[in-house]
């Protein structure tokens, strides 16, 4: 059977045992259709099957595929209880037909990868069901079934401990049926800042503690790097819900996968208003709702030193998790930064945030558990509140007018531009505006020398946000040749429209644009490739005067 792994590897290992000199085979179909359906996938590989199953006949052939199609059916219900969508249905009625589609897998099948989840949400509903001898008989069959699927390997643990002690599963901890399986969790105390960090841990203003910078930081700078201590996948949350585990008692689990000096750390993350350990239920529940993150897929991530940031809603640090990719967050300062001041971020989503009004953000900090935040911004009243809601309307107006970049918005666009730069300083946004305002410079007038400020603003401002690397070509390539944003109706010069397949403009990340040149390269090639003399056809042209054309309205050329 073949088993993925996240890293894009995929493992062999046996379903059966098999002896010597027997043939290894894997299955191509879809292994709960009928025999005939599984025939007909074949065709495509130009063979018919001839094991054990498919060289059924009469009585046998329609009980196998009787019990398939029962699977098949069972199927879909099995998948909505691990995700938790069946209401409804009681836990005995949910884990007899679990037992029944378990039995079908062992009898038909033999193993599969995605028997130890099910196998594992069966534990749960028998402990539900006050059944503990089958909850254990299940326990020992997950682990079992586990170790045969993947092998001997870190991820194992946590069956090793349910098959130790059902009753610590999360999904029977959050409903009150268990405890958590002991955990040694040292007294808090967080650990020093990263060797070499611009910044250390101290109080601030409010009562409060954050990071303060230690010495000047220059717009761009790097402050920090960090990857997730604790990362639950959005598949993980589905099939916790799925058997009533919660968040925290999720996160619980998880805890015994990280060494006592970070669960010292995250003991420290909690609020000051709850005195339970992380280990407990409500303690647990407090580290997640004000520490965990969504990350690029979905996850939600919990980082040690980055929890440690405070909110504004003008931060002076910009996070972002897609530059280095694994869910590594970054840390860049979005201006300069004096020795002492606080480093802050916003704990709003990087999306249209920025136009919100002050209830609207402090609604959004409310479902975080947080007060009214007391930043510059949310300080503000009588008249410079007055103004600086005139401010944000503006920019609200202009922004959304502007989101398809046409011809004649190019001067709201530089508008936009100046108000941004004085109220919200975020280059994450500036760059997409300054790209806005490229494409609207070029299809005001193509070869613009404004279009080339632009172009060098918006790479300007991603290489603040997101430091340099190599996503950033198609920034490079358009401060270069701004021309090339222009619409393929409208494109002239080196690279003619109707060669390129994917244009940039109405893209998101430019990269089918990127693609398309390299396309055009390699079959076109590129100058270095021709031969001397040889140039691109506006080159060609290059100082020979324009020839009229004979064209006429109704009439052909001659």
């Amino acid at each position: 059977m073949y088993v993925p792994y996240p890293q894009g590897e995929c493992i062999c290992r046996l379903a059966v045992d098999v002896r010597e000199g027997e043939e290894l085979c894997t299955c191509y179909t879809e292994s709960m259709e009928s025999r005939a359906k599984r025939q007909r996938s074949l065709d495509r590989f130009k063979f018919t099957c001839t094991c054990s199953a498919c060289c059924l006949s009469g009585k046998a052939q329609e009980t196998s595929d009787a019990r398939r199609e029962r699977a098949r059916r069972l199927r879909p219900k099995v998948r909505q209880s691990l995700e938790g969508r069946l209401k409804d249905a009681t836990p005995e009625e949910l884990l007899e037909e679990t037992e029944e589609y378990l039995d079908i897998y062992r009898t038909e099948l033999g193993c599969d990868p995605m028997m130890p989840l099910v196998i594992e949400s069966a534990v749960v509903l028998a402990l539900g069901c006050a059944e503990p001898e089958t909850a254990q008989k299940y326990a020992d069959e997950a682990l079992r079934v586990k170790l045969q699927c993947e092998g001997d390997h870190h991820g194992v643990e946590r069956y090793r401990r349910y098959a130790q002690c059902p009753t610590s599963h999360p999904g029977a901890v959050a409903i009150g049926l268990g405890s958590p399986f002991p955990i040694d969790c040292p007294p808090a105390a967080f650990p020093a800042p990263p060797a070499g960090s611009p910044f250390t841990i101290g109080p601030v203003k409010g009562n409060r503690t954050g990071l303060i910078a230690t010495r000047p930081i220059i717009r761009g700078e790097l402050i920090l790097e960090e990857a997730p201590v604790i990362s639950m996948s959005r598949a993980d949350r589905g099939f916790a819900r799925g058997s009533g585990t919660t968040e925290a008692s999720l996160l619980i689990e998880r805890l015994h996968d990280i060494t006592p000096a970070q669960r010292a750390g995250l003991s420290c993350l909690r609020r000051e208003n709850t005195m339970n350990g992380i280990t407990t239920l409500k303690g647990a529940e407090s580290l997640y709702k004000f520490n965990a993150v969504p990350g690029t897929n979905q996850d939600m991530n919990i980082y040690m030193y980055g929890s440690r940031f405070n909110h504004s809603c003008v931060p002076n640090v910009i996070n972002l998790d897609f530059v280095s990719g694994k869910d590594t967050m970054t840390y860049r300062a979005m201006v300069d930064i004096a020795e002492g001041e606080e480093l802050t971020i916003s704990y709003f989503e990087n999306s249209d945030n920025f136009i919100l009004s002050k209830p609207e953000r402090v609604y959004l900090l409310s479902e975080r558990g947080l007060s009214t935040c007391r930043c510059e911004l949310c300080s503000l009243s009588g008249p410079d509140l007055a103004r600086i809601k005139k401010r944000q309307k503006r920019i609200q107006s202009i922004y959304m007018e502007t989101s398809t970049p046409s011809k004649g918005k190019l001067a709201k666009l530089r508008e936009l531009i100046a108000l941004m730069e004085e109220d919200i300083r975020n280059p994450h946004y500036l760059a997409a505006v300054h790209e806005r305002a490229l494409q609207a410079a070029l299809l005001d007038a193509p070869r613009s020398k404004g279009a080339l400020q632009h172009a060098l603003e918006a790479l300007k401002c991603k290489m603040i946000c997101q430091g340099d690397h190599s996503g950033l070509e198609t920034n490079r390539l358009l401060a270069q040749e701004p021309f090339l944003c222009i619409p393929p109706e409208s494109r002239t010069g080196e690279y003619p429209s109707q060669e390129l397949k994917f244009p940039y403009v109405g893209r998101d990340a430019g990269v089918t644009f990127a693609q398309a040149l390299r396309e055009y390269e390699l079959e076109h090639g590129t100058e270095a490739d021709k031969p001397k003399g040889q140039g691109t056809q506006a080159a060609k042209n290059k100082g020979r005067p324009r020839r009229q054309s004979n064209k006429k309205k109704g009439g052909r050329r001659r």
